[in-house]
C-alpha cells in the first residue's frame, strides 16, 4: 500500500542521513596542537613499535610490525642477532646465503608486554623448539604450516589491539557510533528492499547498493584519542624528516642501532 512503501522510503532516507551525521561527527580527528613540518626524535622513544603501528595505522597491525617487534627487543637486549652464512642446494652445486639468527633471552621475557612476549614464544618455542631462532629456516617453516603461522598471526594482533584499546589510543564512543552506522547502514538495504516490494517501483531498488556503500562509510566511523592524534601527528612529522634527509630503508637488518 501507498503508506507501508512510503514509511520504508523514509526509513532508508534517514538511515543514510544518520549514517552521513555519524561519520562527520566521529569519523573525524582531533586537530593536534604539533603543526611542526618536520621531526627529528622520536615522539615516544620508549613506545615500542608495533603500537606506535596501531595509532598510525588506526588499530590495525601487520606483518611489518612483527618485523618491527623482533628489532625493539635486539635493541632491548631481549635477543640476540648474528649474521651468518649458510649453504642451500643449488640446481648444479651449493651456494652460500646471507641471513640472520635471532638468540632468545628468556630470563628476560617476564619484563615485556603480552603481545612482545606471545610473539617470542610462538616463534622460539612453538615453532623452532628452542631459543635459537634462522630466519631463513623459518621461512621454510612458515610455507609448511601456513594454518598454525596464521593462527599465530592474528592471536598476535589481537593481543596488540588489546593493548593499544588499554592505552586509550582509539576514541571507544567513535568505535560505538560505527557499530550503529553499521545497523543504519543494514536498515537502509532492508527499508529499500522492503520499499521497492510495497511499491512496485524498482527505483527503490537502488537503494540496497547505497546501504552497501554505507556499511563502508560505517567501517570509516573511527578515530584517535587527542592523545593518539597528538602522536599521530608528531609521527608523520618525522616520517617527513626521514624521507626527506635519511635513507633508512637501505639499512640492513643488523643497523639497529639506528632505531636508538
Amino acid at each position: 500500500s501507498g503508506p507501508t512503501w512510503r514509511a520504508w522510503a523514509v526509513t532508508v532516507l534517514a538511515a543514510v542521513v544518520l549514517t552521513v551525521m555519524l561519520y562527520v561527527r566521529y569519523g573525524r580527528e582531533p586537530k593536534p596542537l604539533f603543526q611542526a613540518q618536520y621531526l627529528r626524535d622520536l615522539p615516544q622513544p620508549h613506545l615500542p613499535p608495533a603500537l606506535a603501528a596501531f595509532i598510525w595505522n588506526m588499530g590495525s597491525v601487520g606483518s611489518d610490525e612483527v618485523t618491527a617487534t623482533l628489532l625493539d627487543l635486539v635493541n632491548r637486549k631481549v635477543i640476540d642477532l648474528e649474521r651468518i652464512t649458510v649453504v642451500e642446494d643449488g640446481l648444479f652445486k651449493d651456494r652460500e646465503k646471507v641471513t640472520y639468527k635471532l638468540t632468545l633471552h628468556d630470563e628476560r621475557l617476564d619484563g615485556l608486554l603480552g603481545y612482545e612476549r606471545q610473539l617470542c614464544t610462538f616463534l622460539f618455542h612453538q615453532t623452532a623448539g628452542g631459543d635459537e631462532l634462522v630466519l631463513s629456516e623459518l621461512k621454510d617453516i612458515a610455507k609448511k604450516e601456513r594454518t598454525t603461522f596464521a593462527k599465530g598471526f592474528q592471536t598476535w594482533k589481537g593481543k596488540v589491539g588489546k593493548e593499544g584499546e588499554k592505552r586509550g589510543y582509539l576514541d571507544p564512543k567513535a568505535d560505538r557510533m560505527a557499530f550503529i552506522a553499521s545497523a543504519c547502514a543494514f536498515v537502509a538495504i532492508v527499508a529499500a528492499g522492503a520499499a521497492g516490494v510495497f511499491s512496485g517501483s524498482w527505483w527503490f531498488f537502488l537503494g540496497i547498493p547505497v546501504g552497501v556503500v554505507l556499511i563502508f562509510v560505517a567501517r570509516a566511523v573511527k578515530r584517535r584519542s587527542p592523545e593518539a592524534a597528538e602522536l599521530h601527528a608528531q609521527y608523520a612529522a618525522l616520517e617527513r624528516y626521514l624521507k626527506d634527509f635519511g635513507r633508512l630503508d637501505e639499512k640492513p637488518p643488523d643497523a639497529v642501532a639506528l632505531w636508538e
